[in-house]
């Protein structure tokens, strides 16, 4: 199924066929990244990321976005320490254009000068971003701990001042010694015709010239001798806690034993720390176990996020689980849950074609065998719990320890709370003895679950049960995965006023645990059939979602309907969510964009739901109890209107429209939620400003838009996608030519009683005034002038490539029908958008620009000066 060739310029190829939708992926792994800069180049591996989207050989600036988003396709990039990806998604019949656009890109950029200046504005804006987020801040300290001599201490962006003062014979010639075809490979996956894709590879790729590959020989790092301590005081609201151990490279024998130790200690519901210290001793937000294992030696860490009055207790806590963990005494069940984990590995990325690329691409970098998953699946289950705990003992060494805190605490005692813990773990450790006679992790046998099977999507079915329940169900063969969605109106919309999140807190605390489950067990069920189950909620609804595997779709099933229906809400777990909105609620100050939208959101809609923040205050929450729960949740189930949709591998239909019967026996709901509670008009412009120390603003404005089930969709869809993507206006104005940002984009909400649209933006704060007024510009422009023909075509192929990329997924089919049957919209749409899209004419968006842009408008900003 996976083919290869070679090019005669060196270029690697993959091949992988799929045919589940209409879509090709296309990726190029350039096996460069920040950590083969030299000094004085750090973050030009991101940089050059950036210009070559600015023009090449036979591309203007923007021609790249605009020609992929013209022909439906979606086009972007990432860097990392090792590689930096390029990546095209497009339908099928336009494959051959996403090929001319990278082979421009990464064959023959022009780094044209003027273009080189613009886009180091463009990625100053970019480190000034990261610099406002705290899990960045946190990534950062811990990384330059653990790594003093290696270049993976260094940020991947790098340093302001590097990229200000870089030239562009550093450019070039950084991009000539690495950017080269033997040192790239390529992999497309989907829904294409051998022959004629490697026909077109060779026509667009083969003639990259072949140029000389300069290695790098990267600085090693010395071994740790000493425990290391970097502690940092902040205004982020959050806390959190790493501690980081060196391990080998990826490739060493050792990796699979310490991949089964994260797993077990700290990455799933099951794992220890999540029993432990998140549910049993509630000391932290989250703790998560993981490893940074790489080309070059990786480390292996302990991830807390706590209270900062928690931060000794949590620390504490860590040497029981320890203890714990060696002493034997735990459910070796969490074994199992790992390894479905893995096993999931085979199946869920063959939903999407970048799903496919994306791992066929990661082997073949890191392993030079894209197949490798499965061999290091079957290593992972003959491995011994002796091996996980010689694992260990081995690499968690408290004299290679890097600790690193960020924290509003003192960084006194900060380094109190680590050395203490130090002397603490030193002890364990020293005293620390494997039991012999260990057996192997699991005698289990695993069902053999095929991947791909060559079946093809049956229509979609639709019908209102006896029990009144609207069952919407597409099956589909090819990949052994189901969704499931039920979906009721509710949400914020139906809140008390005085009970503000109450709704989030109901969701929260649902299907946690049942009549036949206790949190731990139900977690435990669920992983172990490598599926999920998840509760949600918005402004205008609440329900229930599952992703699982086809051989468990029936067991998984009727713990769905057991969850759905027959909750139990526990004292304990209400009290511990309500905490923990309580400390998001203090958190949201360290996302000052999240800021902005909510600020934006109580101008928009004053005394109206949609207005209020849906996490609530902490009087609310204080104030709503056990049976307040108990009574929203039913409330739910009030409404006349309940869907439910199913997509994937489906099997005995008629057996699951039984069960579903059978649930809803004794269903009842009357309630019509689709009547309108429409807010209060605006009547002139309003603004509202936060004064935040961050270094960049953060800026929203918008005006009264439409509902969720208007007419006008279609035409407000077309506006959007003119003004999105790489090749929309906003892009191209604001960033392309003045550097105003690296983060901005049309934003939108459509909603049963009321919508808005608008644009937000976030940059450096003396910027915000100029950005306003060019983002009204572009608005102006949509109600002056006509889209013309070409822009049209453009707007409408990168809608309609998009929806068919979007609804690849199972889950995001079913949301897709059940959202459109609940808000009472034909859940045809879903099938005639493409139509939909083609019908609406120009005079159509500007009628629509002219309306909504003529209204007053409501702006919210969030930084250090008022933009305005």
């Amino acid at each position: 199924m996976l083919k290869k060739m070679q090019l005669k310029n060196g270029m690697d190829v993959f091949l992988f066929k799929s045919t589940k939708a209409p879509v090709v992926s296309t990726r190029v792994w350039v096996k460069t990244g920040s950590a083969d800069e030299k000094k004085g180049e750090e973050g030009l591996s991101h940089f050059i990321e950036h210009l070559v989207f600015k023009g090449s050989k036979n591309l203007n600036v923007g021609d790249a976005a605009k020609k992929i988003e013209g022909s439906g396709g979606q086009l972007n990039a990432y860097t990392s320490f090792d590689e930096t990806v390029f990546h095209v998604t497009q339908h099928k019949d336009e494959f051959e254009v996403g090929l001319e656009v990278l082979s421009e890109m990464l064959g023959y950029p022009t780094f044209d000068a003027t273009e080189v200046d613009n886009e180091r504005e463009v990625v100053l804006e970019e480190i000034k971003r990261t610099q406002d987020n705290p899990s960045r801040e946190a990534s950062r300290l811990m990384f330059s701990t653990v790594y003093k001599k290696h270049p993976y201490g260094i940020p991947v962006i790098g340093y302001a001042k590097n990229i200000s003062d870089v030239s562009n014979e550093q450019i070039r010639d950084y991009f000539n010694r690495r950017y080269v075809p033997e040192n790239m490979f390529l992999v497309i996956s989907g829904d294409f015709e051998m022959t004629e894709a490697k026909k077109s590879v060779r026509k667009y790729f083969e003639p990259i010239p072949k140029r000389r590959l300069k290695k790098v020989v990267r600085e090693k790092e010395p071994e740790q001798k000493r425990t290391r301590i970097k502690v940092k005081q902040t205004d982020f609201k959050q806390n959190m806690i790493n501690l980081s151990f060196p391990i080998p490279k990826i490739t060493h024998k050792d990796i699979a034993a310490l991949d089964m130790l994260a797993m077990v200690l700290g990455q799933s519901e099951s794992s220890l720390f999540n029993k432990i210290l998140r549910l049993e001793k509630e000391v932290v937000r989250y703790a998560y176990s993981s490893m940074f294992a790489s080309k070059d030696k990786g480390f292996f860490n302990i991830s807390l996020s706590v209270d900062k009055e928690k931060i000794n207790e949590a620390l504490e806590e860590l040497i029981p689980v320890f203890e714990v963990f060696f002493s034997g005494e735990w459910d070796k069940e969490i074994i199992e849950v790992s390894k479905a984990s893995l096993r999931s590995d085979e199946i869920y990325p063959y939903e999407t074609v970048d799903g496919i690329s994306r791992k066929i691409g990661y082997y073949e970098y890191n392993f030079k065998d894209p197949e490798f998953s499965k061999k290091y699946l079957d290593t992972v289950s003959e491995l011994s719990v002796k091996e996980v705990y010689k694992a260990f003992k081995k690499y968690l060494v408290p004299e290679k320890l890097s600790l690193s805190i960020l924290s509003e605490n003192k960084e006194e005692i900060l380094n109190d709370a680590a050395k203490d813990w130090i002397k603490k773990y030193r002890k364990f450790y020293k005293d620390l003895k494997i039991k012999s006679g260990t057996q192997e992790l699991s005698a289990k046998k695993a069902k053999k679950i095929k991947a791909l099977k060559n079946a093809k999507t049956v229509e979609t079915t639709e019908e209102v049960l006896p029990s009144g329940v609207r069952l919407y169900v597409r099956q589909t063969q090819e990949i052994p995965v189901v969704s499931v969605r039920l979906a009721a109106l509710g949400g914020v919309r139906i809140e008390p006023r005085d009970k503000g999140g109450l709704s989030e807190l109901t969701t929260l605390a649902w299907g946690k645990t049942t009549p036949s489950f206790d949190e731990d067990e139900l977690a435990k069920f669920v992983e172990l059939k490598s599926s999920s189950i998840s509760t949600f909620c918005g402004k205008n609804t609440n329900g229930l979602s599952m992703t699982t595997i086809s051989p468990y779709f029936g067991e998984m099933f009727d713990l769905y309907l057991e969850a759905l229906l027959n909750p139990v809400f526990n004292d304990r777990i209400i009290a511990r969510e309500k905490h923990l909105m309580k400390q998001g609620l203090l958190q949201q100050q360290d996302n000052p964009a999240q800021m902005c939208i909510k600020q934006f959101m109580a101008k928009m809609y004053p005394g109206h739901p949609y207005g209020r923040n849906s996490m609530g205050s902490q009087e609310s929450l204080d104030s709503i109890t056990k049976a307040d729960i108990e009574s929203f949740y039913k409330n739910i189930f009030a409404s006349k209107r309940l869907s439910l949709c199913l997509s994937g591998d489906v099997k005995q239909l008629d057996t699951v429209k039984e069960k579903i019967d059978i649930a809803f026996k004794n269903w009842k709901g009357q309630e019509d939620r689709l009547k309108k509670n429409k807010p209060e008009n605006i009547t002139s412009d309003l603004t509202a400003f936060t004064e935040l120390q961050k270094e960049q603003s953060h800026i929203l404005l918008g005006y009264d838009g439409i509902t969720i089930e208007s007419k006008d969709k279609f035409a407000l869809d077309i506006m959007q996608a003119v003004l999105a993507g790489q090749g929309g206006r906003l892009f191209l104005e604001l960033r392309d030519k003045n550097s105003l940002a690296y983060s901005l984009s049309p934003m939108r909400m459509d909603a049963l009683d009321a919508g808005f649209f608008g644009a937000y933006i976030a940059c450096s704060p003396e910027k915000g005034k100029k950005a306003i007024e060019m983002i009204l510009q572009e608005f102006d422009k949509l109600t002056q002038n006509q889209i013309g023909a070409n822009e049209m075509n453009r707007a409408k192929k990168y809608i309609i490539g998009k929806y068919h990329i979007e609804l690849q997924k199972n889950s995001a089919f079913t949301s897709s029908i059940l959202f459109n049957d609940i808000y009472g919209v034909s859940s045809k749409e879903v099938f005639e958008y493409k139509n939909n899209i083609m019908n609406v004419q120009a005079k159509d968006v500007q009628k629509l620009a002219e309306r909504i842009f003529s209204q007053p408008k409501v702006m919210s900003a969030i930084g250090k000066v008022c933009p305005w």
